[in-house]
């Protein structure tokens, strides 16, 4: 008589987990003797019964055994079989479909219009970088002080940020509606 032992430790012995030992339990692939598995009874049936029900999956283990890692879903070199294909498309159609149902809830903006929206953003910022020199140095000319210098430059800065703010949450609002 061979020897017997639990499903656990038939699964440590083969480095299976408990869960797919208990699947071969259950689709009677395991010699089992009082609860416990005969080991060597097992191992000969699962060894004859292996890729019985799944020749494909036989087939594709034999081929890894041997270092063959060629795809079988490509019916040539490069193509894709119909099945890949169909749940590719199927796949991007449904992509597309939450793609427009986002533009569709306001939580996407079409392209065009970020572009757009950009660059009068850009626009705004080059425009008011290139007033500063013309605004500050008046003051600054006639200011001895350098702490006053900084202060009516941090000023100028501070309104300048507070309007373009202005101006980009009306663009948001536009780009919005």
């Amino acid at each position: 008589m061979s020897a017997t032992v639990s499903q656990a430790e038939f699964a440590r012995m083969q480095g299976w987990s408990r869960p797919y030992v208990t699947a071969l339990k259950q689709a009677d692939r395991l010699v089992m003797v009082d609860g416990q598995v005969d080991v060597a009874a097992s191992l000969q049936r699962l060894a004859e019964t292996d890729g019985q029900q799944r020749p494909d999956v036989r087939e594709r283990n034999a081929r890894q055994r041997l270092g063959d890692t060629s795809d079988p879903t490509q019916t040539e070199v490069g193509i894709p079989s119909k099945a890949t294909s169909t749940a590719r498309k199927e796949h991007y159609a449904a992509e597309a479909a939450a793609r427009e149902h986002a533009l569709a809830c306001g939580e996407l903006a079409p392209l065009a219009d970020v572009e757009q929206a950009l660059a009068e953003i850009a626009g705004l910022i080059q425009q008011r970088l290139q007033l500063l020199p013309a605004s500050l140095a008046p003051l600054l000319a006639i200011e001895a002080d350098e702490q006053r210098c900084r202060l009516l430059l941090t000023d100028e800065i501070d309104r300048l940020l507070h309007d373009l703010a202005d101006q980009f949450a009306q663009i948001g609002e536009g780009a919005a509606a």
